[in-house]
């Protein structure tokens, strides 16, 4: 378990299934590797998602204020965003490879939500 508490952290979570605790401040969380739950907490904070990285919980994402950042030249436009019971999938639509599940959150995510 990694817990960045108050203060504006970057956290890496590494190659295994990890919990990546934000706390407090504007945080940039990186499952990395595995399958991992990632939480934001208190701030902006930003989700950092990858293809052949897993496929990584989010919790406590806040639309229009926490955002979301695509790596390996991954784009909006490339991504499937499917609802489900308990949130929303974020997926490569060429693959069907699930980046992330972003618990809490239905059909609201959009463009606005990624950046850098």
């Amino acid at each position: 378990m990694l817990n960045g508490d108050a203060g504006n952290d970057t956290l890496i979570g590494g190659k295994d299934n990890d919990l990546v605790l934000g706390g407090e401040g504007d945080d940039l969380l990186f499952g990395d590797l595995g399958d991992d739950s990632l939480f934001g907490g208190i701030g902006s904070d930003r989700f950092v998602l990858g293809a052949g990285g897993g496929t990584d919980t989010v919790i406590n994402f806040e639309i229009g204020q926490d955002k979301f950042v695509l790596t390996g030249g991954l784009n909006f436009q490339q991504l499937l965003l499917s609802q489900t019971a308990g949130g929303t999938l974020l997926q490569v639509a060429a693959t069907g490879e699930v980046l992330a599940k972003v618990v809490g959150v239905n059909g609201a995510i959009g463009v606005g939500d990624f950046g850098f």
